[in-house]
């Protein structure tokens, strides 16, 4: 039997967590499970920041433990998530060669889009509902290695 894998799947995971409190997450990860903080994202110069001097509190940040990587989100109604799930990321070499293969698979998934935070990226939803979404970075800043 052949195999299926396909070898554009490099295994670096990312972990979105939809939380009520950005900040109260941020300090559990880092201040009690030790996780690496990258700062609050700020959406007005679209840049992640050490520290949070906006009048309104966070609304994302990103952690790092290892190769894994957290980015806590509040949730919120335009989300349409329950705090307490999570949609997996997971980094591709060529996010466009690897749509082209699972469509080729008969998945039927939107084509990617780049994104403004840096990625390009489309979703699928498993049957289950699990979300996954499949991405590459389109900025030098947001390669990992």
């Amino acid at each position: 039997m052949a195999s299926s894998e396909s070898n554009l799947l490099n295994g670096r995971l990312l972990l979105l967590l939809h939380v009520k409190d950005v900040e109260r997450s941020v300090a559990f990860y880092r201040d009690k499970l030790g996780f690496t903080f990258k700062g609050w994202w700020d959406d007005q110069t679209n840049s992640y920041v050490p520290e949070w001097t906006q009048p309104h509190k966070p609304g994302f940040s990103e952690l790092t433990a290892g190769d894994l990587i957290v980015h806590v989100h509040i949730n919120d109604e335009s989300n349409n998530v329950k705090a307490g799930s999570a949609i997996f990321h997971l980094e591709v070499t060529d996010v466009d060669q690897y749509h082209k293969e699972v469509v080729a698979r008969g998945l039927n998934a939107d084509a990617p889009q780049d994104m403004p935070w840096g990625w390009r990226q489309y979703y699928v939803t498993d049957p289950d509902g699990y979300r996954w979404s499949f991405r590459n970075p389109t900025t030098e800043g947001m390669v990992r290695d």
